[in-house]
């Protein structure tokens, strides 16, 4: 026997519900100032030339996404940050979607 589940009795209806949900959730790009952008180049730097760890906070899609890795390369004039995080898998991001770079 089934449980009853209200909103979801027809399938195109809860995919629709999902995807207004979804949107509602969605947060806008978050616009840095001058002094964070200084900040987070300096950490960059810093975590580039020490080999360290750090969590790189970036806006993709809507969400603010986490991931802890090593800077790579930073391409200033291509606008791009290659990016390897704890599983080895090299990422790429664009400069402009970084919000937030922690040293760990």
């Amino acid at each position: 026997m089934k449980k009853w589940q209200p909103f979801a009795s027809i399938p195109e209806q809860f995919q629709g519900i999902r995807s207004l949900v979804s949107a509602q959730s969605k947060i806008i790009k978050p616009v840095l100032e001058q002094d964070q952008e200084d900040r987070m180049n300096y950490l960059l730097k810093t975590a580039l030339h020490n080999d360290q760890l750090v969590y790189l906070t970036y806006y993709h899609d809507g969400e603010l996404r986490t991931e802890m890795g090593r800077i790579k390369k930073v391409m200033l004039y291509g606008t791009t940050l290659q990016f390897v995080d704890t599983f080895n898998e090299q990422h790429e991001r664009l400069l402009t979607d970084v919000v937030d770079v922690q040293l760990i």
